[in-house]
């Protein structure tokens, strides 16, 4: 795990320094070995579960998700229809 964040922070350093973004391929399987360690760690605390407290902070973080997940498509789709329009015109002195 040490090693996978290590990559992670020079990776993120090295395209931050560039001006790059990361390839699409690297997000999508970081993103699928996130979703398989997330689903592994919650089965093994679902026979730790306590009831009702558990119940609202699921209800929390599920919302915490959802809005995020809503504001990444809301900036994607302002970004897709600015790209249709076309380039905005650059001022000149």
């Amino acid at each position: 795990m040490l090693a996978f964040a290590l990559w992670v922070l020079a990776n993120t350093t090295w395209h931050a320094f560039y001006g790059t973004v990361p390839h699409t391929e690297v997000m999508g399987v970081v993103g699928i070995a996130a979703l398989f360690a997330n689903g592994g760690v919650a089965l093994m605390l679902y026979r730790f579960r306590t009831g009702w407290p558990d119940v609202v902070v699921a209800a929390v973080m599920g919302g915490l998700g959802l809005w995020g997940g809503w504001q990444i498509v809301s900036q994607a789709r302002g970004e897709l229809r600015s790209e249709r329009a076309g380039p905005l015109p650059v001022a000149t002195k």
